[in-house]
């Protein structure tokens, strides 16, 4: 539902496509899905504290903070997934047609193991971005996984 509120729409930005777009991406998933039952998933990555770092630096650092995230999420994807900014503090990466059964949990655990071994995901005053990770299945919207961590908690 919130996918199609274009109340507010991000701009591209390296890679990532507008909310607006993603929609539009989306409703023709759930179309293939229907018509020849092939299948998709949507792994959002959420900045859980993304309000904490725009009040205590500003809106900038968060937004900051946050689009280091998707260079590193651009950089792991497959080259088919399409990654949309969905949220003022959620990216979502839309996987098509997997290879097998186990791609899209693999790809999940992947982001999640690969994306904590990056210091620089941070604020510029330092703040680490707590981010929630979420497989979801198109059409049913089952959630299929959701982990949790604290990017660049790791000493340098």
């Amino acid at each position: 539902e919130y996918l199609g509120d274009f109340e507010t729409d991000y701009p591209y930005h390296n890679g990532v496509i507008q909310k607006s777009a993603f929609n539009q991406m989306f409703l023709s998933s759930i179309d293939r899905a229907d018509r020849y039952g092939d299948k998709t998933f949507l792994i959002f990555f959420v900045a859980d504290n993304y309000q904490e770092i725009a009040e205590a630096e500003s809106v900038e650092a968060a937004d900051e903070a946050f689009r280091k995230l998707s260079s590193y999420i651009i950089k792991l994807r497959r080259q088919s997934d399409i990654l949309g900014q969905t949220g003022r503090n959620e990216y979502c990466l839309m996987l098509q047609r997997p290879v097998h059964d186990q791609e899209p949990m693999e790809a999940t655990n992947r982001f999640h193991d690969t994306l904590q071994m990056f210091e620089d995901i941070k604020s510029p005053g330092g703040m680490s971005i707590n981010i929630r990770i979420k497989l979801i299945a198109i059409p049913t919207g089952d959630k299929m996984a959701e982990r949790l961590f604290e990017a660049s908690s790791k000493a340098a």
